[in-house]
């Protein structure tokens, strides 16, 4: 997963430097560096942090939609500077608002991503169990939608946070999963996701709130997910919060708990 972001602008010319290292002042979780050298990087890189390159070309592009691009391969954001940046020095100043925000929206896919999210539940699920009646009790934290995408979305089901934690607390037998050789601890970890791979074929991913061990299981077969569905929708509406959405996101609702649970 993805918890953090070093953006690291090349060959940038003072203006469009300034341009990017702003296109997140409000993320904290990017940390913008102009040319940083190798071991500039090496030293701020840590666990669940990626580089990103911001490459600025001064080229005029040829159509809006290669202003400010990304190669999701590569990790590298490209910004033509010639879209903004006039010959005589001068700046259009509406373009270049608009490769600000397409740097800052592309920083962001990556981190509010329905996969990265998804994996933040699996990877702090020790952490959301024990803070599970904070959550249930703070509506802030709690109606934070679990992220849904449509390429088998684990639990398959477009519930709130709150809700796929009371269903796995009240629906024990349905989210615990016993593993061949058990859990390290000995206990029964639970079902922090699920999704079929191809036909036949399903990944089953768990993690223990106890010892933290997680594993991903492969399975023919996986009828237990209609009802942990049903668990986790029967939960969701016994949660209503009268269309009340929280602004969080499962990474802001972890950073919390990291501080109130010291």
């Amino acid at each position: 997963m993805i918890e953090r972001i070093i953006l690291n602008i090349k060959h940038a010319d003072p203006y469009s430097a300034y341009l990017c290292m702003t296109a997140s002042l409000s993320n904290t979780r990017v940390v913008p560096f102009v040319d940083a050298s190798d071991e500039k990087i090496r030293r701020t890189m840590r666990r669940g942090t990626v580089l990103v390159n911001c490459l600025v070309i001064p080229w005029e592009p040829e159509d809006d939609r290669q202003q400010v691009s990304m190669d999701a391969r590569s990790r590298t954001i490209y910004v033509m500077s010639g879209s903004y940046l006039r010959p005589d020095g001068s700046v259009d100043f509406d373009i270049a608002e608009r490769v600000r925000d397409g740097v800052g929206n592309l920083t962001e896919e990556l981190l509010l991503s329905a996969r990265n999210q998804q994996d933040a539940f699996h990877t702090y699920f020790p952490l959301l169990w024990t803070g599970r009646n904070l959550i249930q009790a703070t509506p802030e934290l709690c109606y934070v939608p679990y992220p849904h995408n449509f390429s088998g979305s684990h639990f398959g089901s477009i519930a709130m946070l709150g809700a796929i934690l009371k269903a796995m607390e009240t629906d024990v037998d349905c989210f615990r999963l016993k593993l061949p050789g058990g859990c390290s601890c000995g206990e029964c970890p639970f079902i922090t996701g699920y999704e079929m791979e191809s036909m036949g074929l399903w990944a089953i991913r768990t993690r223990c709130p106890v010892c933290g061990e997680g594993r991903t299981v492969k399975a023919k077969d996986f009828p237990r997910y209609h009802r942990c569905i049903r668990s986790i929708e029967k939960a969701d509406v016994s949660m209503s919060g009268q269309g009340y959405i929280s602004r969080l996101t499962i990474l802001d609702v972890i950073d919390e708990l990291k501080k109130l649970l010291k």
